[in-house]
């Protein structure tokens, strides 16, 4: 896959303690109990919500590797539609604030719901005292103890991806913002939100921000009606009425096959 200048990749953007301290915090985890021990609650786990949409089951299988591209909340939506650029779709997110995480918890989820790429961001909000609690094992008996402790915390973000097949049209679609809606007096069309990397809409010269209005002549009413028409129309060569910058144009476009 490409990689783009605005996608971090340094140590200290990952929020991640290292290998050495992993090991650590694994081990002392298997001896006591520790409330915010980072290994009895895997964040990414709890807090992931499923974003895959129809197309879902048209997915190749998942690679059995994932690559961690590390980025930071100002550039996540930019870093988001490069890695769409570059062939992958967005199956699902997590997003939550809590002590830190593991890079092994990263990597279960990942592997979990099949993501072959993770786009993933961390920003430290800070410390705070809080009251920790100690299980300390004996012969034959189990004493309990508390003691003040400082917990880390932090905000995550992880945005998993997969390999989409080859595609027929090569574009991601959102319905109509409502400035355009109001400037075209309408609330029919797609948006194009992302364009593939050469796709059939990249060699067309489709522009990310276009509103796709027709297609063959017909009506486009929304999103899922934009998708059910061009798949009905697989290798033919379809012309599209698309409004670009206050202005009305036709574009033609050489659908692929079915992969």
């Amino acid at each position: 896959m490409k990689r783009t200048d605005t996608v971090q990749n340094t140590k200290q953007a990952t929020c991640f303690p290292s290998e050495e301290i992993s090991r650590l915090v694994i081990g002392l985890c298997a001896l006591i109990t520790l409330t915010s021990c980072v290994t009895a609650s895997n964040g990414f786990y709890i807090y992931y919500q499923d974003q895959a949409g129809p197309t879902s089951t048209n997915l190749p299988p998942y690679s059995g590797s994932t690559k961690i591209l590390t980025t930071t909340e100002a550039n996540t939506i930019n870093d988001e539609k490069n890695v769409m650029r570059n062939g992958y779709a967005l199956i699902g997110v997590s997003h939550f604030q809590g002590p830190t995480q593991l890079q092994s918890a990263l990597m279960s989820q990942a592997k979990k719901v099949g993501a072959d790429v993770v786009l993933y961001s961390c920003q430290y909000l800070g410390s705070k005292q809080t009251e920790v609690p100690i299980v300390q094992y004996h012969p034959a008996q189990t004493h309990t103890t508390t003691t003040k402790g400082t917990v880390q915390r932090y905000q995550y973000g992880a945005e998993f991806f997969r390999r989409m097949p080859p595609v027929i049209f090569g574009v991601m679609v959102l319905p109509l913002p409502n400035e355009i809606r109001q400037q075209l007096e309408k609330n029919t069309g797609a948006f194009v939100y992302v364009v593939v990397n050469d796709s059939p809409a990249f060699n067309a010269d489709i522009l990310e921000g276009d509103v796709i209005l027709k297609m063959n002549g017909e009506n486009v009413e929304s999103v899922s009606d934009f998708v059910e028409k061009y798949r009905r129309l697989v290798g033919q060569k379809v012309d599209l009425e698309i409004w670009r910058d206050g202005q009305f144009r036709t574009n033609y476009v050489q659908l692929n096959n079915k992969s």
